[in-house]
């Protein structure tokens, strides 16, 4: 299995509660699709460099995790489609 790093971006709409569940959220789907989630950090507040849909500050929360490459482009699809973040990146990172 290979090793990623995900940044997910949230938008502050919701209470500190409901973030942390919209990124359980994101780690619940990751082990449900063959995944294992390796670490992740706690969600931080943080400026964007540009605004995005008309928000200039979001949430940021990092995942790493061990997954197969075919799982890896259902959770891509799934986060794209997701109304919970607003950017996502999955880099595969060496291990």
């Amino acid at each position: 299995m290979a090793k990623y790093e995900l940044l997910a971006l949230l938008p502050l709409t919701g209470t500190d509660e409901e973030l942390k569940a919209v990124a359980g959220k994101i780690e619940k789907r990751l082990t449900e699709t063959g995944g294992t989630v390796v670490g992740s950090l706690a969600l931080q507040k943080g400026r964007l460099p540009y605004s995005i849909l008309n928000l200039k500050q979001g949430y940021h929360h990092l995942i790493q995790f061990e997954m197969e490459e075919k799982a890896l482009y259902e959770n891509r699809r799934a986060l794209t489609l997701s109304r919970d973040t607003i950017r996502f990146d999955i880099k595969r990172i060496a291990g």
